[in-house]
């Protein structure tokens, strides 16, 4: 005697296969969470000042790369080939992940900035395409 099915298979969309794609490949990437209190008062204080205010996200993103420009420890990553070893990289180099609609579906798209500590104003992204094209995501400098 069987039961009956309790749920179904759903076939993965291509966003979600992409989403699973990326997950698989930093699978193997050796991660370390790293908590610290921080005061943001002053910060949100300034933010709320300003007509067109910058994201969080770029916030953050330069704020880490303005201390990464100071501290090469945070921008080494440890290589297991050709032998066990630290490699240290000269510039900063950031990759936010951007939600955005693909064929229906919501996936995740890598954004790579190379030297975002150099950048003088807030990153506009303009994201253009659909389903039928590729996506065109252009980070603009705007005042």
């Amino acid at each position: 005697m069987s039961s009956p099915p309790i749920g179904r298979s759903i076939r993965l969309s291509v966003a979600r296969r992409m989403v699973a794609d990326f997950v698989w490949a930093v699978s193997d990437i050796g991660r370390v969470s790293v908590t610290r209190p921080v005061a943001f008062r002053d910060l949100m204080t300034a933010r709320g000042k300003l007509a067109a205010a910058p994201s969080w996200t770029a916030m953050f993103v330069k704020g880490f790369a303005l201390v990464a420009a100071e501290m090469p420890e945070l921008r080494r990553i440890y290589l297991r080939l050709p032998w066990p070893h630290l490699y240290e990289y000269v510039d900063s180099t950031v990759c936010v992940m951007h939600e955005r609609l693909i064929m229906g579906d919501l996936g995740l798209l890598p954004l790579r900035f190379h030297q975002p500590n150099t950048l003088h104003h807030q990153p506009d992204f303009a994201c253009t395409g659909g389903p039928s094209g590729p996506a065109q995501i252009t980070a603009m400098e705007t005042d």
